[in-house]
Parts: C-alpha cells; structure tokens; sequence
C-alpha cells in the first residue's frame, strides 16, 4: 500500500528501489568478473584490433596474446565472414603495447593437448595499426601435427634399426653356436686365473705381517745408526788422521824409491842387474861352483895328494 507525503506526492517504494540497485550491483560485478578472468583490464581501454585468417585451427574466444612472451590480451570473437570465406578474430591488446601496422598474429600451440594461443610479431613499420586495419593471421605448424607427419619416417626407421638388430643378434647367435667350445675353454681358463689370482692374493696376505717385522727391523737399525752417527764420525775421522800420518811418513817416496829399483835391476843396472840380465856371468859362476865341487871331492878322495903334513 502507497502513501502520501506531507506535499500530496506519491511516495516511491522503498523494496523495488532496493531490489533494482541490487541487480545493478551485480550486473556490475558480473562483468568486472567475467573481463577480469578473461584477462582483461576493467579500469582501462584496451585497443582492438582485427586480424584475418584463413584457417583458425582450433582458435577460441579467451584465447591469450602474446607478445614477446608477455601476456599482452586475449581474443574477445572468432567469426566467419560468408562474403570472403576468411575467419576474423578481434583482439583486445593493453594499449601500452605499440602494434605496427605490418604486424602479424600467429596462431600457435600453447600446451601439448593442443590449446591455441596467439602471439604478435611485431613489424618494423613506424605506422601504428589502427582500429579500422586488418592485420595479418598466419598458422604456426603444430607440434601434434609435425610429429605425425614425421612419424612415418621415424617407424621406417626404426623398422630398419630392428632389422639391422636382429641381424646382428643372428651373427652373435652364430658365432657362439659355431665356437661354444671356445668359449667354454675360454670361461675355464678365465676362472682358473681368477682362483690363480685368488690364492696370490691370499699369498701375499700372509707375506705382510712378515714385511710389517722387516720394516720395524730396520726402522730400529735406522735409529740405531741415528743414535751412533757420533761414534761413526769419530772412526772416520782416526781414520782419516791414519792415513794423513802414513802419507807423512813418507810411503809414497818409498814405494817411490822402490819401484826405481826394481826399474834399475829389471834394466840390468848394479850387480843384481847384471846378476838377473846377464847370462854369462851366471854360466862362470855355474862353472866356478862345479869346479869347486870337484875339487872338494878330489880332497875328500884322496886328502894326502892334497894335504902335507910335516913332524919336526
């Protein structure tokens, strides 16, 4: 039920007033929401721009842009043109980016279950695009689609790697097969070396705490002669002073003298020289001494031819 006020004038529902403000609110909030999780910003014009494909590939309303790896907008509508047979998508870009008008938006695989994204290369025009030019769409290869157009060449390929492989297992088959008999001698005599080198090592395990004795031996001979090293200093030096008084002594002029000697006899010189070197002085004296034997024996044979005796 409506009233009057005091002036005779309708009064306004207060419950509808509210009601309406409340649906505006939320339209309001709705579309701050909405752009805000489309990635648009709600307190700034972004600029659009228009751009023709030919082949969207899968091209989506939402779908982020790129531009030098930085997420610059998003695709506000993808639609087809009936009249041209192209594909238009407009494209909402923060107005801080600078687009040249020779730009191209490239349609690409963001993720490897095929998700499309655009990014912008950007041209090297000084002209900015504006909102009534058309720029460029080109359609990067996708990377589902690359692998499957590689994919026949990769199975021929790998085809023949199996053939190559089992054709090699056939050779090493055929090769044990033909020489087992080998191989077994071959797998004997390698585990033969292996306990061979076994029983060297345990050898050589019994040998250690023999050379562990030996070394400490000498370790103890070593700080023996460490320990005498004074007493070894003093016999080299009485023998040094032994020799320094046989030097003073004068054996070098004797072995001197000695060997002039033996030099003068050897060349003949003195009487045992000549004794020595000359072979007829010892033929007279050969002779003399038989003579003299002879006549010893004349004597002995017959001593009154020889001997007189006279009596006064």
């Amino acid at each position: 039920m409506t009233g009057f006020n005091g002036y005779g004038t309708m009064k306004k529902p207060a419950k509808e007033l509210k009601i309406g403000l409340l649906v505006v609110l939320t339209v309001a909030l709705a579309y701050f929401a909405i752009n805000y999780l489309r990635g648009k910003d709600v307190f700034d014009h972004d600029r659009e721009y228009t751009v023709r494909y030919a082949d969207v590939s899968g091209l989506k309303t939402s779908a982020a842009v790129y531009i030098k790896g930085f997420r610059a907008g998003t695709v506000d509508l993808v639609e087809y043109s009936p009249e041209t047979g192209d594909f238009y998508a407009v494209c909402s870009i923060d107005k801080r980016f600078m687009i040249p008008k020779d730009s191209r938006f490239e349609i690409y695989s963001s993720d490897i279950m095929g998700g499309k994204a655009l990014r912008v290369i950007q041209g090297v025009s000084s002209e900015e695009a504006g909102p009534d030019d058309i720029l460029e769409g080109i359609v990067a290869a996708d990377m589902m689609g690359a692998l499957m157009e590689k994919l026949p060449s990769v199975l021929d390929n790998l085809d023949s790697a199996l053939d190559s492989l089992s054709a090699a297992v056939g050779s090493v088959r055929g090769v044990v097969d033909g020489n087992s008999e080998d191989i077994r001698s071959l797998v004997a005599s390698l585990a033969s070396v292996a306990a061979r080198l076994d029983g060297i090592a345990a050898g050589a395990g019994e040998v250690v705490p023999d050379l562990k004795v030996f070394a400490e031996k000498m370790r103890g001979i070593s700080e023996s002669l460490a320990d005498g090293k004074e007493d070894i200093g003093s016999i080299i030096s009485d023998l040094s002073a032994v020799s320094s008084q046989l030097k003073d002594a004068g054996l070098g002029d004797m072995a001197a003298s000695l060997s002039e000697i033996l030099s003068a006899i050897n060349s003949g010189e003195g009487n045992a020289g000549l004794l020595l070197k000359d072979g007829s002085l010892y033929r007279r004296v050969d002779s003399l001494v038989a003579d003299v034997d002879s006549l010893v024996r004349a004597i002995k044979d017959n001593p009154k031819k020889y001997i007189r005796i006279s009596v006064f």
